[in-house]
């Protein structure tokens, strides 16, 4: 029998934030589509996907709310291979079953869309202060998205999603060796107001995100064959937005196109080094391979360690807590472990 993780509930959460039926049961139709989506360990997206959510229910519980609860396929162990420039890496599947992930498709928007994650602003009108203000910055229109990670530590991220015809412009301008390159071979003005709206969002959002303490995630998503994702995790903004706009991508360019032609992914993520460079961290295939440095890897098991060790410590806390009151937790959430809510999510 499949083992069910509880993943969400319509009571408040940790984060005094509420989920409905409604959003519950839209998850649960994600989960149990044919396509699946990847575990990623705590919402970190430089890290492989290290399984799947393949199936999903909602039950209701005694107290009357509902729960999500799903079927989670763990990857076994990853096995060495060799990228088609002689790199060492490693390859992880379902045993089970091949898939396709969710995780590697890419909604493409009219126009360049931009989300952020609601926890990382100290209040709502700080989130609708930072994209009044954008709107006022720039000229050219944006959508507007916002998602909830709800982790254990929610680092501030920002997704910049490019519209159909930025990505065809920011395709010929990785070809050519950056933005400022470009402005002589491609339509200047294009290239300048998508110089200008990447590096607005990036400097914008770096001024209202919290904490402030912590280095922040700036993903760049570039739709097409395959969906390309650059990473920068910085807290040196200005490095950021060198590297996105200004930083030569030719050597990425090449990386792509071969890749593509070996192997065919639907998905290539690059990470940004700390020498500025961009470096290819892991891809994923059209039937739900992971294929990845082992740097990307170790960084997973790493993040792993530590979070077990997080939750090994709350929950001796927990169990002293309980003795000291004499009570014991609620049924509904004596199983919930640190895999549902503070290990796994699947995206």
């Amino acid at each position: 029998m499949p083992m069910m993780y509880f993943i969400a509930s319509t009571r408040i959460d940790r984060h005094n934030s509420v989920m409905t039926l409604q959003a519950l049961e839209g998850m649960a139709e994600h989960f149990n589509g044919p396509r699946k989506p990847a575990m990623r360990v705590q919402h970190d997206r430089t890290v492989p996907p290290m399984g799947a959510t393949v199936a999903a229910k909602i039950q209701r519980a005694v107290d009357g709310h509902h729960e999500l609860y799903a079927e989670c396929d763990i990857f076994p162990d990853p096995v060495a291979v060799t990228l088609p420039d002689g790199t060492e890496a490693l390859e992880q599947h379902s045993e089970k079953e091949r898939y396709a992930f969710t995780t590697a498709t890419m909604d493409i928007p009219d126009t360049i869309a931009v989300a952020v994650d609601y926890m990382n602003f100290q209040s709502h009108e700080a989130l609708q202060q930072f994209f009044a203000e954008l709107h006022n910055e720039l000229d050219e229109p944006f959508l507007e998205e916002q998602f909830g990670r709800k982790a254990l530590i929610s680092d501030p991220e920002l997704l910049i999603t490019l519209g159909l015809k930025a990505a065809a412009l920011w395709l010929a301008v990785r070809a050519s060796g950056g933005l400022a390159a470009a402005v002589t071979d491609i339509t200047k003005e294009e290239t300048k107001k998508l110089y200008y709206t990447v590096r607005s969002m990036i400097f914008r959002y770096a001024s209202f995100a919290n904490p402030k303490n912590r280095p922040i995630t700036y993903v760049l998503r570039v739709p097409g064959k395959p969906n390309i994702e650059f990473v920068a995790r910085s807290t040196d903004v200005n490095k950021v937005v060198t590297a996105f706009t200004d930083g030569s991508f030719s050597s990425v360019y090449d990386q792509v196109e071969t890749l593509r032609d070996k192997l065919g992914p639907e998905f290539i993520q690059f990470i940004l080094n700390e020498d500025g460079t961009w470096h290819f961290n892991y891809l994923l295939t059209h039937d739900g391979s992971t294929i990845g440095i082992k740097e990307a890897f170790d960084r997973r098991a790493v993040l792993l360690n530590e979070i077990a060790r997080v939750a090994k410590h709350k929950s001796g806390q927990n169990a002293a807590s309980n003795m000291s009151n004499h009570t014991t937790a609620p049924a509904q959430e004596k199983h919930r472990g640190i895999d549902g809510q503070d290990l796994l999510r699947g995206q």
